[in-house]
């Protein structure tokens, strides 16, 4: 069996390079080496082992390119299956300015740098909570069709982006404007689909980048998303600013979203309102010392559904209770990065956080729940 893989795997080689296709392959893995971590009354602890595994696969042919990305570390959620495959694309040059790219992965629209020793908020990076639906994942793993325009060397990057998820949830069979309920106070299931249906979800999304000169760009974007069964469209907008010379690196970013769930999906809304916000800032010290700091700031504001708006066969969850809740983080991400090698980096710093949780039914606050949290970790990144 090996022999037959090897000799597939040249006899492909030898196609490729008869193609004059040029190919590459790159890992990415961040480690955590170690995490020492207090949150609020719990005793402290200790944590390690891996944040982030992913390999990437590049093609390249004449005007055509493909990508592939594998995300080793993806974890099965309840209701769905386990996805590896974080992005498939395919893309056409037309010429300097124009470019088209199709398949499933990621829809550009937000920026939102890396922290110093840790993920930002929206790639999980925090202590506490910050029950956002602002997340990385919500973009990701997503069927797109993205249209380019601009390029570095104009000076601008425009992509306008259609698409929707590979998450289907399942229908019922008498009535597919609905999903399958067996029970009032179940939660939605959905399937992993190759393809996506129009007539039960799709979005749109925008992001343009301007740079005025070599070291400063001005990012922009928006998005909106229907779904059918859910009771409003979520859309967003961001603003974000970056420099960098061969001393300094300057990023910053605030995003707004707007999100609303079925009743019985597993993270319900009948609305929710996220802002977050970022600036960070890092210096070089010597060719290998890199010292900074990186601020987020999040607030959400979160109006649950209220079970007894809907009949018995649905919308029946006990997080369905009619609230009113708003939660506030905020996290500083204070340490410096050591250039071990040429594609690797060392990571180390103390992260602060405090959260601050309100929840009432009388939509009169006053009562909030305050959790501060502090960590010392290292981490370890690489690029293969």
């Amino acid at each position: 069996m090996f022999k037959k893989s090897l000799f597939l795997s040249l006899l492909l080689l030898s196609s490729f390079n008869s193609l004059a296709v040029n190919y590459n392959v790159k890992a990415f893995l961040v480690l955590d080496l170690l995490t020492l971590e207090k949150v609020g009354d719990d005793s402290t602890k200790a944590e390690m082992g891996y944040g982030t595994a992913d390999v990437k696969f590049y093609f390249n042919h004449n005007e055509w390119s493909a990508k592939f990305k594998l995300d080793i570390d993806a974890v099965e959620e309840a209701g769905t299956t386990v996805d590896l495959m974080e992005e498939a694309v395919l893309s056409y040059r037309f010429n300097n300015n124009w470019k088209l790219t199709g398949g499933k992965g990621k829809v550009p629209f937000y920026t939102m740098h890396f922290g110093i020793s840790e993920r930002n908020m929206m790639d999980g990076g925090y202590l506490t909570q910050t029950y956002s639906s602002m997340r990385a994942g919500y973009f990701k793993r997503k069927y797109l069709l993205t249209l380019r325009y601009g390029g570095w060397r104009q000076g601008q990057i425009h992509d306008v982006t259609f698409f929707g998820s590979n998450q289907m949830a399942r229908r019922d069979r008498d009535d597919e404007s609905r999903p399958y309920l067996p029970n009032g106070d179940d939660e939605i299931s959905y399937d992993t689909e190759r393809t996506f249906n129009t007539n039960f979800q799709k979005g749109f999304a925008y992001k343009g980048r301007i740079i005025p000169s070599r070291n400063h760009e001005i990012i922009f974007g928006a998005f909106s998303y229907w779904r059918d069964i859910d009771p409003k469209e979520d859309y967003g907008f961001s603003l974000a600013y970056q420099f960098e010379n061969r001393d300094w690196s300057v990023w910053t970013e605030a995003l707004y979203g707007y999100w609303s769930a079925h009743p019985n999906d597993r993270y319900t809304k009948l609305r929710q309102e996220s802002y977050n916000a970022q600036l960070g800032f890092l210096y070089r010290l010597a060719d290998k010392w890199n010292v900074g700091i990186n601020l987020e700031y999040s607030f959400v504001t979160d109006r649950a559904h209220d079970r007894n708006d809907y009949p018995a066969d649905f919308g029946q969850s006990n997080f369905n209770d009619g609230n009113l809740r708003h939660v506030s983080l905020y996290k500083a991400d204070i340490g410096a990065q050591y250039q071990v090698g040429r594609n690797v980096q060392l990571n180390g710093g103390i992260l602060i956080e405090r959260q601050i949780d309100e929840e009432t039914s009388t939509n009169v606050f006053g009562n909030p729940e305050k959790t501060n949290a502090y960590a010392l970790n290292f981490s370890l990144t690489t690029w293969l």
